[in-house]
């Protein structure tokens, strides 16, 4: 499953912080990697209109799990600097929504 963030920002980054980025999606998230292109939204504007993937009752643990998840990403995204942290979390809770939305 592919995360999309836009190509833009993606390419504006030194491929270090695309290697670590990528790195830490996939240590949270095993199936998922970093896609990039133009039509996707800019990493701040995603995250301002972000509509949560809702709870789902019937596979608790699924979501909860896809939540932990998320949220270990974010918070290894402050080990980055300057833009790479906006794009890493939403990255992260694109991740996130996405996962919940398999469950």
């Amino acid at each position: 499953m592919d995360v999309h963030v836009n190509a833009g920002e993606w390419k504006g980054l030194s491929a270090e912080d695309r290697a670590k980025i990528q790195s830490i999606i996939q240590a949270s998230f095993k199936e998922m990697k970093i896609s990039s292109a133009e039509k996707h939204p800019m990493a701040m504007e995603a995250l301002a209109n972000r509509k949560v993937a809702a709870f789902n009752f019937g596979k608790p643990f699924c979501t909860a799990a896809c939540g932990v998840a998320e949220a270990a990403a974010v918070a290894a995204c402050a080990a980055l600097s300057g833009p790479a942290v906006a794009i890493c979390v939403a990255a992260a809770h694109a991740a996130g929504d996405l996962c919940r939305k398999q469950c």
